[in-house]
Order: C-alpha cells, then structure tokens, then sequence
C-alpha cells in the first residue's frame, strides 16, 4: 500500500516537471521568435553590406586593373586644314600629368615632351612638307602606352589660288538697261571668291557668280579668291557705265 502512495506521488511529481518544462520551452521559443522578428531587418542588412562589400571591392579591383591596362590617347587642339607655312605649332591636352606624349608627322616620330604636372602640352615649329600631311599622337606611361590620338591632315601650300573673270569682259560699256551685271568665272575648288570686297557663291566646281550694281562713270571690279592655306590671288577689270 505504501509502495502504492510512493508511485503515485512521484507520477505526480514528474508530471509537473514535464508540464514545467514544456511552459519554459514554449515561452523560450515565443522569445526567441519575437528576437528574430525585431531584429531580423538589421541582420539581414549587416549580412548584406558584408557581401556587396566583398563584391564592391572585387568590382573596384576590376576597375583598377582595367585602368592599369587601358591609357586614354591625347587630344590635339586648333589644327587648320591648310597652311602656306612650312613650320607650325600644335598643342593638345592629356588626362594625365604625368609621363610623355610622341608626336608622329606622316607616321614618323619628330617630337616628344614630358608632363611635368600638367595636362596640356604644346609642341613647337614642327616642320611639314608640301602637300598633305597626317598628324597624330600617343601617350607614354613607363612601358605602357595608348592608342594613337585621332588623325589631322593638314596641307601645305605655297601656289597662288588660279582666279580666272569670264563676265564682263574688261573695258565693257554698259547702258541703264544693264545697272545691275552678273559677275562670274572660275577659280579652285573651296577657295573663297570676294567681289569689291563682298562674298561671291562658289559651287563644287570651283564656278564662282555675283550680282554686282554699277555706279554712273567707270567701275572697277576687284575679284579676289583665297585658298585654304590663306594665299590671295587677285585681278581687277573696268567698265563704264551711262544712264
């Protein structure tokens, strides 16, 4: 009977462990839950900077490396397309201000200069020969080097632009019917054609026109026509005019 109480007591007793523990652990796992609610947001973001911090720094290490590889060519600046000089300067500018820009005329080196803490550069009384001329330039870094700048051409010429007046001839006698005449011949393609100072319409064929107003007595006309490089050729004719 005894050994009968004794059981049933310890039934008991471990009963209410079992229901002890189980409260505990329901209330630990209630606990734990709401920790993981709240904080979850910050977890995930350190969690996240961690990795977009690795793939951030991989990504600049990539930068870096291509920056290393590639130099950015030179710029050349103001390079006219014709010239009757037989020397001129060039300036350009860098991305860099440091190491060496190569100068090439009709692809030989002919000059270089060091980046001394600056960007811009100019090379001075660099020599052409008649005719075109190709003009370029590259970047210098240690043993390294850029890609050629873009290319220049650049004419040199010292012949006189051809100027031929087919309208009116000179000495020509004009009556009031004919106040305004039409002044036209022939010159080189892309010159530039002036009559008493005043613009004349060139085509592609070098055909030059313009409308000219005649004044009482005798009119001079000045035709002038000036090539790429800025060499003048100029004739003069008269006519006469009466009302």
């Amino acid at each position: 009977m005894a050994r009968r109480i004794r059981s049933s007591r310890l039934s008991r007793y471990a009963e209410k462990q079992s229901k002890k523990q189980f409260i505990f652990f329901g209330l630990g796992t209630l606990i734990i839950i709401f920790l993981l609610i709240q904080f979850s947001g910050a977890l995930l973001g350190a969690f996240g900077n961690i990795i977009f911090g690795i793939r951030g720094d991989e990504t600049e290490s990539s930068e870096s490396i291509l920056q290393e590889q590639f130099l950015a060519a030179p710029t050349l600046n103001g390079i006219q397309n014709a010239t009757s000089s037989a020397q001129i300067n060039i300036a350009g500018s860098s991305s860099y201000n440091e190491g060496k820009i190569i100068l090439y005329v009709n692809e030989k080196e002919v000059d270089d200069i060091s980046l001394d803490g600056s960007n811009n550069f100019e090379f001075k009384r660099i020599d052409l020969r008649n005719g075109e001329n190709t003009i370029n330039a590259k970047y210098f870094l240690d043993d390294k080097e850029s890609d050629f700048s873009q290319d220049y051409s650049i004419t040199r010429s010292s012949d006189k632009p051809e100027l031929e007046i087919s309208a009116p001839s000179d000495k020509s006698s004009f009556t009031k019917a004919d106040k305004t005449i039409t002044v036209s011949g022939k010159t080189d393609p892309n010159n530039s054609i002036t009559v008493n100072g005043f613009r004349a319409i060139v085509d592609s064929e070098g055909e030059y026109s313009y409308r000219l107003e005649l004044s009482e007595g005798e009119n001079t006309i000045t035709v002038e026509a000036t090539n790429e490089a800025g060499i003048k050729t100029s004739k003069e004719i008269k006519v006469d005019y009466k009302e």
